[in-house]
């Protein structure tokens, strides 16, 4: 538990202390500071066609930017950046950034991506502080030239969302046993499935595809709930788009209505 709590601490960026007994001699050695991970970034940052973005800048979602000196595409749209102050579990996630504007081929939508499948542990940490070497080798980052769309901020974004909803027929009774899932996947947190009083509250990590945010509503339980009801899906992106920024959404749907075939 002391561990996860000294985790915990270091993604909010606190200092924490931590004391070990010494074998055989009843006192206690004690370290400060925060836990931190060297990180290793390569990419190459392009438009939609393939042409290669200079200054374009890059930074972990959760912790510290990287160096200065490293973190910004170069003329061909490299990207080889370094920084050895991440917080363990800072760099799941990046962020790229258009810090010049109009030029350099326009100005570019922000981009955020989750790389954690892409990380590869390449040096041991000490059992201290340093909790190793990580590096990420992403190859082409593709970004899109911002259109005036409310929506440009949404591409390949992603959120935390705490959703919840209230599935009713046309005669406003609840409806059991419909099945709410986003495009593209599955509710991650608990079975996103109405009960008995058509609510469903669930969460999950969710990412746009297509520049949207999407939740289906599936009658999967057919005749045995009330009927057979047609699925209908409902565009959550306006609710999440907000929040983007921040990680966290709350999204509250108080009444699907659900037509019975």
């Amino acid at each position: 538990m002391k561990r996860v709590v000294y985790y915990l601490m270091a993604l909010l960026g606190f200092g924490v202390q931590g004391c070990d007994k010494i074998d055989g001699g009843g006192g206690e050695v004690c370290m400060y500071g925060t836990p931190v991970v060297e990180f290793h970034l390569s990419a190459r940052v392009v438009d939609s066609e393939g042409n290669p973005i200079e200054g374009i800048e890059v930074r972990t979602k959760y912790g510290a930017g990287f160096d200065s000196k490293t973190g910004f595409s170069d003329y061909q749209g490299n990207i080889d950046a370094y920084t050895r102050y991440a917080h363990p579990g800072s760099c799941n996630e990046l962020i790229f950034l258009d810090v010049d504007g109009e030029a350099n081929g326009g100005e570019f939508a922000e981009l955020t991506l989750n790389i954690a499948d892409k990380l590869v542990q390449v040096e041991e940490g000490d059992g201290a502080w340093n909790m190793g070497g990580y590096k990420a080798e992403l190859g082409d980052v593709v970004m899109s030239l911002k259109d005036g769309s409310e929506d440009e901020n949404l591409v390949e974004a992603s959120c935390w969302v705490n959703f919840s909803a209230v599935v009713v027929d046309e005669a406003g009774e609840p409806i059991q046993g419909i099945h709410a899932y986003p495009e593209g996947g599955e509710f991650a947190g608990r079975e996103g499935y109405s009960d008995y009083l058509g609510r469903i509250t669930t969460y999950s990590k969710l990412s746009t595809v297509q520049g949207k945010f999407i939740i289906h509503f599936e009658d999967v339980d057919e005749e045995y709930n009330g009927g057979v009801f047609d699925s209908v899906s409902v565009d959550i992106t306006d609710k999440v788009a907000s929040s983007v920024a921040t990680g966290v959404a709350d999204v509250v749907l108080e009444s699907v209505v659900m037509k019975r075939r």
